[in-house]
């Protein structure tokens, strides 16, 4: 830790710290984005739909076409073609028909992670991945992160949580980056003295003189180390001050009615989210979690972010996400373009973090997909799995099992993602055995 005053702030791991000892290697861990409402081509033709020719043509739905192998990527995933050696798209996996049929067709992102039906006919979940891995694997400072761009969790069927406890109660998500950040470098019992604190004084200028006197102790690699997690979090301070400066400035007086006021930069909130996971990564302060990028709006309890591509100039006519999503076009596989370029912005970062054995990217096993094909069909669910090499992940290929008459359930990649992390269990949800096709 490094300390200053009324500061508290972790360190990244330094191989110094082994003290002569062999470093072990780093540990495995999972992460879960999941986005609502899907991304796909209609099934069959509706001449009354202008944009399937072009969908269907230009290849602009989730996935690959090609071989296992050898395979391009859609137009929704190009943004990864940088990572194409670390990343494996999956088509067509799904959780099990008794599963989907006790589903409400807004209930699937409940159910995303968890594999357990939801909805008017099941109010019952159970838990979800990260947790399972919390419960029994979790040493670190936090057992696990929760993160939500609506914050909450919302009604059963509607949910705004992709993590579930041991007895299936939703978890709250956190969705403010700043008392987020609070959280990670601050520490509670310091809280009365760091609020009569100068706003502007970065908590980098707090412990600087003892990172200084740590530097000159360290080897070059650990300062190296060093100087890129100093960076990383002055980088993300700035960013999330930059934000707050707007929150923190009072509305003139004027005829909201007439004005749209929304001032908040979806694509700006989404990278500093996503550098936060990072550094509680790089930290070791937390090695699983969820990101919920957007939940299933339902009874008129829609999230902020539904006008969110509408904003940024991607869908026409104040259209929102979720009717978007209900009639599958050109529009919503252009958005899903925009967040897939945020996830690869994420997967950068991952890369860029060195540990003992490779990347924090190779130590990590990222699902990042939806829990409906289009709009609130369910199945077919489009997944991309990311990251883990070093937990024995293949990538560089392209799994679709959408016109498998065996393909295997959902759960079986949970499955496999559990054992990779080092958790003993057999079964997890309605899974028949892990995917062998994953791992080298």
């Amino acid at each position: 830790m490094l300390r200053g005053v009324g500061v508290t702030m972790a360190l990244p791991f330094l191989e110094s710290m082994c003290w002569g000892r062999p470093s072990s290697p780093a540990p495995t861990r999972f992460c879960g984005l999941q986005f609502p409402y899907g991304c796909g081509t209609p099934v069959s033709k509706d001449p009354k739909d202008k944009h399937y020719e072009i969908l269907q043509k230009e290849n602009w739905g989730f996935g690959a076409i090609g071989s296992r192998k050898d395979f391009q990527f859609s137009k929704v995933l190009e943004p990864l073609e940088p990572f194409k050696g670390d990343v494996t798209p999956l088509l067509g996996l799904e959780h099990a028909s008794n599963i989907a049929n006790r589903t409400t067709l807004h209930g699937a992102s409940d159910a995303f992670f968890t594999g357990t039906g939801i909805g008017a006919l099941n109010l019952q979940n159970s838990i979800s991945v990260d947790q399972l891995l919390a419960n029994h694997l979790g040493v670190t400072r936090y057992p696990s992160y929760v993160f939500g761009i609506d914050g909450g969790i919302g009604v059963a069927g509607a949910s705004k949580t992709l993590s579930y406890d041991l007895q299936g109660a939703p978890i709250p998500a956190q969705s403010d980056p700043r008392q987020i950040f609070d959280q990670l470098f601050r520490a509670d019992k310091q809280k009365a003295v760091l609020d009569g604190l100068v706003r502007d004084k970065s908590v980098l200028d707090k412990v600087l003189a003892e990172s200084k006197s740590l530097a000159n102790r360290l080897g070059k690699q650990d300062q190296r180390k060093l100087d890129e997690y100093l960076e990383s979090v002055r980088h993300l301070e700035k960013r999330i001050e930059r934000r707050k400066l707007w929150f923190d400035r009072p509305m003139p007086q004027v005829d909201a009615s007439k004005l749209d006021l929304g001032t908040e930069d979806p694509l700006g909130y989404v990278k500093v989210m996503f550098d936060l996971i990072v550094l509680l990564m790089q930290t070791d302060m937390v090695r699983y979690g969820t990101f919920q990028l957007g939940s299933q709006g339902n009874n008129g309890d829609f999230g902020r972010h539904e006008m969110w591509p509408h904003k940024l100039g991607i869908m026409p006519n104040k259209d929102d996400w979720h009717s978007t999503g209900h009639n599958p076009n050109l529009f919503l596989s252009k958005w899903v373009r925009v967040l897939v370029e945020q996830y690869a912005y994420f997967l950068k970062r991952m890369s860029e973090i060195q540990e003992p054995n490779g990347s924090l990217l190779d130590n990590t096993a990222i699902v990042f997909g939806s829990a409906n094909y289009v709009g609130h069909t369910c199945g077919n669910n489009p997944i991309v799995l990311a990251g883990g090499k070093n937990m024995k992940f293949k990538h560089g290929q392209f799994l679709d099992y959408s016109q498998s008459k065996d393909k295997p359930p959902l759960a079986n990649l949970y499955l496999t993602i559990l054992q990779q992390c080092g958790l003993p269990t057999r079964s997890f949800a309605d899974s028949t055995g892990v995917m062998g096709d994953l791992l080298a």
